[in-house]
C-alpha cells in the first residue's frame, strides 16, 4: 500500500509520510535521564501524541526503561460514577502496557481496594510527598526495610502511613535540615504566611521565589503558594508550634526579670531555650 499524508490520530511509518518525531523532542532524552518532569504542551494535531509514542518505544528499544504513554480520557465518559471511571482508566493502562511493553517490562496488577478507591489507595506515597524524591525513598525504605521485611507480604495503604509516622517522628537528616530553613528569615516569613493562611501580598517576591527554588513551597491551581508536600507541611507546624511556645515563655520570662541581673545559670538556660527555638542567636 502506498504512503499517504495523514490527518487523523498518531502518524505510522509504515502508512504515513512523516519526519522522524524524535527530532523534534531530543531534550527529553536529557530530562528523562536526570529523572526530571516535564510538560509537553501544545494545540491539537500537532504530533504530541505521535511524538510521545515514539519517545517510549524508543526508550524501551534501548533497554534501558520500561516506557509507555497512558491516558485518563476514558474516564471521562463517567462523569458521575468515580468507580466506573476509575475501572475503565486502570483497564485502559492494562490494554496500553500490554500492546506498547514486552510481558516482562509489564508493570504487575493494580493493588485491590473498593471501587472509586483504589488509585487513591495505591498513589497514597504520591499524595504524601508530592514526588518529591528524597521523601518517596524515605517511605520506601522505611516500609521494606523497618515494617515489612518480608518481600513476601504486600504493601498495603497502612503500611504507607505508618511509615510516614515513622519518618516524621524520627525526623532523619533531610528533615532535621528542612526544618532549620524555618531560621531563615525570609523563609520563616513565607512558611508562617501559607500556614496561617495570611496572605502573602506583603512578602517580597524575591522571598516567595527563594522558598520555592529550595524545593520548600509550590505552586497549585491559580498560581496560589503552598507548602511542597503533606510531610513538609507537618513538619513545619510542629516546628513553628514549638517555637511559638518556647518565644512566648522567653518573653513572658523577660518581663518578669527585666530589671535585675541574669545569673550564668539563668544565662545558659535563656540562651538554649533561644538555640531551641531559632537556632544560634
Amino acid at each position: 500500500m502506498a504512503r499517504f499524508f495523514n490527518t487523523a490520530g498518531p502518524c505510522r511509518p509504515d502508512l504515513h509520510y512523516m519526519v522522524d518525531p524524535l527530532r523534534r523532542i531530543e531534550r527529553l532524552h536529557r530530562l528523562i535521564d536526570r529523572q526530571s518532569y516535564f510538560v509537553v504542551h501544545g494545540p491539537r494535531q500537532t504530533g504530541k501524541t505521535m511524538s510521545l509514542l515514539s519517545l517510549a518505544a524508543a526508550l524501551v528499544q534501548e533497554g534501558r526503561y520500561a516506557a509507555a504513554l497512558l491516558s485518563l480520557e476514558v474516564g471521562r465518559a463517567f462523569p458521575e460514577d468515580v468507580g466506573a471511571a476509575e475501572s475503565a482508566i486502570l483497564q485502559s493502562f492494562r490494554d496500553d502496557a500490554a500492546f506498547q511493553l514486552p510481558p516482562d517490562q509489564r508493570p504487575p496488577p493494580w493493588p485491590d481496594g473498593p471501587p472509586g478507591h483504589r488509585l487513591a489507595d495505591a498513589l497514597a506515597a504520591f499524595q504524601l510527598t508530592c514526588g518529591q524524591p528524597s521523601l518517596v525513598n524515605a517511605l520506601a525504605r522505611a516500609m521494606v526495610d523497618e515494617l515489612v521485611p518480608d518481600r513476601s507480604v504486600t504493601l498495603l495503604p497502612a503500611h504507607v502511613r505508618a511509615a510516614r509516622d515513622a519518618i516524621v517522628l524520627r525526623q532523619d537528616t533531610h528533615l532535621d535540615s528542612l526544618a532549620k530553613r524555618l531560621r531563615d528569615d525570609r523563609v520563616r516569613t513565607v512558611i508562617e504566611s501559607i500556614i496561617t493562611g495570611s496572605s502573602l501580598g506583603a512578602v517580597p517576591d524575591d522571598d516567595q521565589r527563594y522558598a520555592m527554588d529550595l524545593g520548600l513551597v509550590r505552586q497549585a491551581e491559580g498560581g496560589v503558594l503552598g507548602i511542597a508536600n503533606p510531610i513538609y507541611r507537618e513538619i513545619f507546624q510542629g516546628r513553628l508550634s514549638a517555637a511559638a511556645v518556647a518565644r512566648r515563655a522567653i518573653d513572658r520570662w523577660r518581663e518578669e526579670n527585666a530589671s535585675r541581673l541574669l545569673s550564668r545559670d539563668e544565662l545558659d538556660a535563656v540562651l538554649s531555650a533561644e538555640r531551641d527555638s531559632w537556632g544560634e542567636p
